[in-house]
């Protein structure tokens, strides 16, 4: 099985962690994590992972409870998605997590 890892600096406030183990051509373990820089440090925003068993979203904010929701059973799917999707939709992602830091 081989671990890999590596960061993604899509802007200089915004980087994908992406983190996964691979054996025989399959995905048994990944986590995709978007930090933004807010307020000078980095905060955690968006993160998709299998690591609890099936994979999942998490949606953070500085000022609610975290989201989480399920996503299905398939960790090359999931993983693939995580990847396009994170990349793809940062900033309205991270808008998402701003506004919702705003509203009390």
């Amino acid at each position: 099985m081989a671990h890999k890892e590596y960061t993604q600096y899509l802007t200089d406030e915004d980087r994908v962690h992406v983190s996964f183990d691979e054996g025989r051509g399959k995905i048994s373990r990944f986590s995709v994590n978007y930090s933004a820089r807010v307020d000078g440090r980095w905060r955690q925003v968006f993160r998709i992972d299998n690591c609890h068993g099936r994979p999942h979203m998490h949606r953070y904010y500085l000022l609610r409870k975290q989201l989480r929701v399920e996503l299905g059973d398939n960790n090359e799917e999931a993983f693939t998605e995580a990847k396009r999707y994170t990349v793809s939709e940062f900033e309205k992602i991270k808008q998402n997590y701003l506004q919702a830091r705003i509203r009390r």
